[in-house]
């Protein structure tokens, strides 16, 4: 008792600093917003508490909240007077940290003049930097618009004309004609005259919102960029690996972006490379996380931490990636989300659009009785008496209010299948497609 209490007062001391304040007052924020908004569930918690030179949790990554709801409930995962005494850091899109992220955001909505101004040099970099978030460069996804700024912080305000090619030159013409032509302005000047400065404003952000691609930089240029931001790459990588190196826990997607379709794909290469650089002990812990929104109330959001992976080092590509893909995907908390849609999936494709609640229940208990022969993990509203009843109820009432179900008489439903058809749609909310991808992408990893 005396060794706990000692803890304590050590670990309520270290927050007491002016930058562990900061991440303790965020930290209890957080905790109180996701608390207010969604019930959590954790499961395999016991594999994270137990103390490790350096904990790395590799994640599948479903929304862009899922950090700030795991974050603060591992770091109080023993109570709020017991604070995990390891800080938790995690990697971010590198374009976070620049002014105008935020236009991002808010970009296809409509704002008066001085709100954009403000949105164009709004940086997040003095918030997230505290609470030890750090860059990671995702090469496909690099836009044109972060490299005409890193460009004009390394190089000055240079002239477009210098920089960029005549394919984009082109583009920028047409947007800067448009403009003018909205605003009923005189001609503006050509697009190879104009600074950097110029066009990292709000009207030009779509033209270079596009991925960096070769035919849209000069020859001299794109050699250039490729060569430094290979260095950068390997900047980053060490800097995370050296998180790692202080004993603290690293969250990490693998997948370098959020999960598109609901199925975990492919692992970027840098996951190794940070594993090749991490300290001897490092302990590996593939993590998934399920939100359970399609019933009534508060959403669900489930997170399952997977049992360690050893035996990395050494591993091909190809074979790593597969093993990551895998863990994580098995730690998918089967939700009534994911049962319902596929049920309703299942119903469409065999032209059968219309059912009863009775026959629902009937075809979900059978799924749950082929689940259970299987090593699935359900959420724990699943594992009650009449948990599966009420779910389904929540379920039936959900999709009613959100146009998936058209109600009939006598407790019948009809299915709309509309909302079934935007699969490429990644807001899991309007694409039930989503939940469906996430079931069957967990059968088709156990089979194997």
């Amino acid at each position: 008792m005396r060794d706990l209490l000692q803890r304590q007062w050590r670990e309520w001391c270290l927050n007491l600093r002016p930058r562990e304040l900061f991440y303790w007052l965020v930290q209890n924020l957080l905790r109180l917003v996701v608390r207010l908004r969604m019930r959590v569930q954790i499961i395999g918690s016991e594999r994270y508490i137990p103390p490790a030179p350096a904990t790395l949790l590799l994640s599948g990554h479903k929304r862009d909240w899922d950090m700030l709801v795991i974050a603060p409930h591992l770091y109080y995962l023993r109570g709020w007077w017991r604070p995990d005494g390891r800080r938790m850091a995690f990697a971010g899109r590198e374009d976070m940290f620049t002014p105008g992220f935020f236009v991002e955001i808010v970009g296809g909505w409509e704002w008066p003049r001085w709100a954009q101004y403000v949105f164009e040099r709004l940086s997040l970099r003095p918030i997230i930097t505290p609470l030890r978030a750090h860059p990671i460069l995702r090469v496909p996804q690099f836009n044109l618009r972060h490299y005409l700024f890193e460009l004009q912080r390394e190089e000055g305000d240079l002239l477009l004309g210098d920089v960029l090619s005549e394919e984009l030159l082109e583009r920028l013409d047409r947007q800067s004609n448009a403009l003018a032509r909205r605003k009923r302005k005189a001609a503006p000047r050509p697009s190879r005259e104009l600074h950097i400065s110029e066009v990292l404003t709000w009207g030009y952000r779509e033209a270079l919102m596009p991925y960096l691609r070769q035919r849209f930089l000069l020859p001299r240029r794109y050699t250039e960029y490729k060569e430094r931001q290979r260095l950068k790459l390997a900047r980053q990588l060490q800097t995370l690996a050296d998180v790692l190196k202080q004993g603290d826990t690293l969250w990490l997607a693998p997948e370098g972006r959020i999960t598109p379709d609901g199925a975990v794909r492919h692992i970027l290469s840098g996951v190794g490379q940070v594993l090749d650089l991490a300290p001897p002990g490092t302990r590996v812990l593939p993590v998934n996380i399920s939100y359970d929104f399609m019933t009534t109330g508060r959403a669900r959001a489930c997170i399952c931490i997977g049992p360690p992976l050893t035996a990395l080092a050494g591993l091909a590509r190809a074979e790593l990636s597969e093993r990551i893909r895998s863990a994580i995907t098995r730690q998918t908390v089967v939700t009534m989300s994911m049962l319902g849609s596929s049920f309703l999936w299942e119903r469409l494709q065999q032209g059968q659009p219309v059912f009863d609640a009775k026959t629902a229940y009937s075809a979900l208990a059978q799924k749950m009785q082929t689940l259970a022969m299987q090593p699935v993990i359900l959420e724990h509203g699943l594992l009650r008496a009449n948990g599966l009843r009420k779910r389904l109820r929540g379920f039936l009432r959900y999709g009613c209010r959100a146009g998936l179900l058209i109600a009939g008489a006598g407790s019948t439903y009809q299915i709309n299948p509309t909302p079934f058809q935007g699969q490429h749609d990644t807001f899991f909310w309007r694409n039930p497609r989503y939940c469906v991808n996430e079931l069957a992408a967990l059968e088709e990893t156990l089979a194997v």
